[in-house]
């Protein structure tokens, strides 16, 4: 029978008296138990020494995992209870022996799954044997379990019995050591992730788990199969992690998707309140890690990740997120999360997020910074690679807000590092490296503090953008922008908020500015370098798309070996207008412009605009149409005093931005005050800029 196999009852010393089997009163039996029991009805000894038992007719052992079963009583045929002194139960070994004179029938609770009676996990053991369940098919939909205390892979007191020997070779080094030494001894694999994902082998872990805020420590995976997924779960769907604290080390030697948590979720799935402290790393340049999560693949998939922290360092791979590595499908909320972990090397690099790859995709990220370390090695594996404080690669829908990146500083080194010996695009931002695939982008009350050194086309907050829409509210950038040695052959293009926006899209700049400096420490490649924004061109050759710069300022100063602008430089056929700006960052390069260089066929329309006196305002091409440019040169007090008064001008105080766009509807032009050093500053604080 399954149960025998599943319970071992030995009876020693038992004697009973003959009477036939009494089916108990479903109604006394019920006055003593409840429905999440298993029962047992001992017989008489039988003439060759052997017991039997027969099962309640009232009652059914479940088939799934039989979590924390335990010996609650006896009662007599007539359903009155047996002292409990005369029954033992061994929770280790689920033996149970009774010693009576009477007909005995025992029973057993055990936890249901539900959300009131969960599964507990008590022992290294209950990971083992949700493990050894869940990939041999069961995927507990709709169970719930939790971690009823801290289990620590190296202790021995985290085990029922740390040096067991049943559970055999776990780690596939060969023979059979003790259970603690299979799960940790680095030569091997470690444990087996719960659920995973192998190409067309899938089977996942579809339950809720609450961690109830303790910590599993020392966890050991090493993976050497190609394409699995990989973490303390392999792969979930349409499920729940919550409420746990993690700490171990994950490494793969094939291409895997890893992730300290869960390597790859699916469906509906929620991961939340987790702190993560797990070094991951890869011994391949392929794959997606992330710190909590390794990447999501479900075209039906919605996904919460939310008040997730990562400590844990990621070396190597290609998609990697200190968060999660990888979007591949639908929509997900990142809120409240953050990354301290460093991450070394990739291709697609991001605190939070490395990137997506789907143009239908939806991502918001809220309420979440990055303070971990990026520090990438070029090399010519790929063509191009993409960084960012919080996302790498944006392909689909994006919006962030009240999120930053603010790297904290060490001894050795600083903000976005890029070691550039390739040949290779690199695209870098402080929030986002590239967005792209004609989608939109909203990025609002965002903000990056951190250098960045390196890379071909850099901005403050964004790298690069081909998105359709783009809207920036509130934002600024107070971190340098440094070029470095590079071996690609094409000009370099550095901008305090963005190096450009490409191909045809609406651009919408408001209430945002940048401080940091570009500084090109003697770099022969030809640089430019925009204070504000960089290119906006159309490629598309159509005069239909506008961008607006409204209410923003550039305080960073330019050091290019080429041409530098103040605010932006249009080309092409783009519309742009510009109102209420001002530059005061110095100028270098061959030819300087305070505020616009334009060679576009589209409509100029700039007012409000001031620069620093010594350089040329605007350079606008004649073949340009519609043209207003109206740009003030003058001394810094004289800036400092007009900019207050341009802000009580009509011009700006009537301007409707909701007649600009219908999405603008929601968005205010803010005030100005004198800010320290006695410049005009946006009236609004963001948390870091305080």
């Amino acid at each position: 029978m399954l149960i025998l196999l599943v319970l071992t009852i030995i009876l020693s010393n038992v004697i009973f008296s003959k009477r036939e089997k009494v089916i108990l009163d479903e109604v006394k039996l019920k006055n003593i138990v409840n429905k999440n029991m298993f029962a047992m009805y001992y017989e008489t000894k039988q003439e060759d020494g052997t017991y039997t038992y027969v099962e309640s007719a009232d009652t059914a052992w479940p088939t799934n995992l039989r979590f924390n079963a335990k010996m609650s009583g006896c009662i007599d045929g007539d359903g009155n209870k047996i002292e409990e002194e005369i029954l033992t139960y061994d929770d280790e070994t689920h033996i149970a022996t009774v010693d009576t004179g009477i007909t005995a029938y025992c029973y057993l609770y055990f936890d249901l799954g539900t959300e009131d009676e969960p599964y507990k996990i008590q022992y290294i053991e209950d990971l083992v044997d949700l493990s050894n369940k869940v990939n041999n098919g069961e995927t507990y939909d709709r169970v719930y379990f939790t971690l009823e205390r801290d289990l620590d892979f190296k202790k021995e007191s985290s085990y029922k019995k740390y040096d067991r020997t049943d559970y055999g070779d776990i780690n596939g080094v060969g023979g059979t050591t003790t259970l603690m030494d299979e799960l940790t001894n680095p030569e091997g694999t470690g444990f087996t992730p719960i659920g995973y994902a192998t190409g067309s082998e899938n089977i996942s872990f579809n339950g809720t788990f609450d961690g109830n805020e303790n910590t599993i420590s020392n966890l050991y995976i090493k993976n050497n199969i190609a394409s699995k997924s990989v973490g303390l779960f392999g792969k979930i769907s349409n499920s729940t992690i919550k409420n746990l604290k993690l700490t171990g080390n994950v490494i793969t030697t094939a291409n895997a998707n890893m992730g300290g948590i869960v390597g790859r979720v699916y469906g509906d799935s929620t991961i939340q309140n987790i702190e993560g402290t797990v070094n991951m790393e890869s011994e391949v340049t392929t794959g997606s890690t992330g710190g909590i999560i390794g990447s999501t693949s479900d075209a039906n998939g919605t996904y919460i990740l939310k008040d997730l922290i990562n400590r844990g360092s990621i070396t190597e791979g290609r998609n990697n997120g200190g968060i999660i590595g990888w979007v591949m499908d639908k929509k997900m909320t990142i809120e409240n999360c953050q990354n301290y972990g460093t991450i070394k090397n990739g291709e697609r690099v991001g605190g939070i997020v490395g990137g997506t790859d789907n143009s239908s995709i939806l991502v918001e990220i809220n309420n979440s910074h990055n303070y971990g370390q990026i520090k990438i090695e070029n090399n010519e594996s790929t063509n191009v690679a993409y960084i960012g404080g919080l996302m790498g690669l944006m392909v689909g829908t994006l919006t962030i807000e009240e999120s930053s990146n603010e790297i904290e500083k060490t001894n050795e080194s600083e903000g976005i590092i890029i070691i550039s010996t390739g040949s290779k695009r690199v695209y870098a931002g402080g929030l986002v490296g590239r967005a792209q695939n004609y989608s939109m982008l909203t990025i609002e009350n965002s903000y990056n503090t951190s250098d960045i050194k390196g890379g071909t086309h850099v901005g403050g907050i964004l790298g690069e953008s081909t998105v359709a829409k783009l809207i920036m509210n509130k934002c600024y950038n107070t971190g340098n922008l440094i070029l470095s040695e590079i071996g690609f052959s094409a000009g370099l293009i550095f901008g305090g908020l963005s190096s450009g926006f490409w191909d045809s899209q609406n651009v919408y700049i408001i209430n945002s500015y940048n401080t940091g400096n570009i500084i090109r420490n003697n770099i022969n490649n030809s640089i430019r370098d925009i204070g504000l924004i960089g290119f906006i061109n159309n490629d598309t050759g159509t005069n239909s798309t506008k961008s607006y710069v409204i209410n923003s300022y550039n305080l960073g100063h330019l050091s290019s070996n080429n041409f530098s602008s103040g605010i932006a430089d249009v080309i092409s056929s783009c519309n742009i207008t510009i109102n209420n700006v001002y530059n005061l960052g110095n100028l270098e390069g061959t030819t300087k412009y305070g505020i616009l260089r334009s060679t576009t066929t589209g409509t100029v329309d700039v007012k409000n605009a001031y620069y620093l006196t010594g350089v040329n305002g605007s350079n606008v091409s004649s073949n340009g149409s519609n043209l207003s440019i109206d740009t003030k040169s003058m001394n810094e007090n004289e800036i400092k005093s007009q900019i207050f008064v341009d802000t009580l001008n009509s011009n700006i105080n009537n301007i409707d931005l909701g007649s600009i766009d219908s999405e603008l509807s929601n968005y205010k032009l803010e005030q100005w005050i004198l800010g320290s050093g006695g410049y005009p500053t946006l009236n609004y604080n963001l948390e870091g800029n305080e």
